[in-house]
């Protein structure tokens, strides 16, 4: 829990060094591109996974700030409307799991990919 607590407070506070903007610090296997690893880079170059190319992750503190903003904003939301939300898909639910709705979804999206 402290390792996370930190590296979340570097992530929004430290400002990315000028050279990690320019140049990525790392470059990182597919395979590695996990979090807790990401988390101790400003930038880094990551692979796909069948490594014909790769992606140029950077750091933007300011971007995670307003994220977290909009996540919070939005899981707020759906706190505050819970038990109107619940009661709604409650309601929906028999039409939603039926057999008619199932086949139609899967019905559209056969189209739509020929």
């Amino acid at each position: 829990m402290p390792w996370a607590a930190k590296t979340i407070v570097r992530q929004l506070t430290k400002p990315v060094a000028k050279s990690s903007m320019e140049r990525p610090q790392a470059r990182v296997a597919h395979l590695d591109n996990r979090w807790w690893r990401m988390s101790q880079y400003d930038s880094a170059v990551v692979t796909n996974a069948d490594g014909t190319a790769a992606s140029w992750y950077q750091r933007d503190p300011r971007k995670l700030r307003a994220l977290l903003a909009e996540g919070a904003r939005l899981n707020a939301e759906i706190l505050k409307d819970w038990h109107k939300l619940s009661q709604t898909y409650r309601k929906a639910l028999p039409e939603i799991t039926s057999m008619e709705a199932w086949k139609a979804t899967f019905e559209k999206h056969s189209e739509e990919s020929k």
